[in-house]
């Protein structure tokens, strides 16, 4: 099986300056940035919840906990 492309720093940089054009620049900043940081894939951040981002006293966590659903 080939193994993914991922973005290199410059195109990283390249990306979060086109997020910032665009009309909801906040959000698809963190959804590029989390997908890059953290090695999700897209579906995998369309099912974060609040609580595997952030404990219960609102601080952001060390580590997502995803679970196989």
């Amino acid at each position: 099986m080939r193994q993914a492309q991922t973005l290199n720093e410059a195109q990283l940089r390249r990306v979060i300056q086109y997020c910032r054009s665009r009309r909801h620049p906040t959000r698809d900043e963190t959804i590029i940035l989390t997908s890059f940081y953290a090695g999700l894939r897209a579906k995998e951040i369309a099912a974060l919840t609040v609580g595997n981002v952030f404990d219960e006293e609102g601080n952001v966590r060390t580590q997502f906990i995803l679970s196989a659903a």
